[in-house]
């Protein structure tokens, strides 16, 4: 794992966060794919935001988050739809004993063939980690692929 400071870019994917003062995050290093990162806020309490190629062809953020939380033990305790980075996505909260987490998911058609899923995901047992989980989110922006 490669510790990233400041804001991570990803070129692969075509997005931007910025990291939290005071928080670490951590990417993959090679040859582990290039999708995002994990940003630690304190023992189990995590936030991970990451992308990939569409290649389930989910077609929708609604496919997608179905997906998502058909794998789960628990349905989803409230659905929201939000804005990620301009565009619309579904938020969902699930929790289980303590943990709670806060699943964003977002399917972006960026060129035909080419759509990308957008995930980030807040595990906490601190209702207080939701605050700089929102602080992510509203930091993420499309910044256009490069590679």
């Amino acid at each position: 794992m490669t510790e990233v400071f400041g804001t991570y870019t990803n070129g692969n994917y075509g997005f931007a966060v910025t990291i939290p003062s005071g928080r670490r995050a951590f990417m993959g290093t090679p040859p582990s794919p290039n999708h995002g990162i994990l940003i630690i806020l304190g023992e189990h309490r995590t936030i991970e935001v990451y992308a990939a190629f569409d290649a389930a062809l989910y077609g929708s953020s609604g496919s997608f988050m179905r997906a998502l939380l058909s794998d789960g033990p628990h349905g989803p305790v409230a659905r929201t739809t939000v804005m990620l980075a301009g565009k619309p996505a579904l938020r969902a909260r699930t929790r289980t004993g303590t943990v709670q987490e806060d699943l964003v998911a977002q399917w972006v058609d960026h060129a035909p063939d080419d759509a990308i899923t957008m995930q980030a995901i807040l595990r906490t047992t601190n209702q207080a980690d939701e605050t700089t989980f929102d602080t992510v989110l509203a930091s993420i922006r499309y910044i256009g692929r490069t590679n």
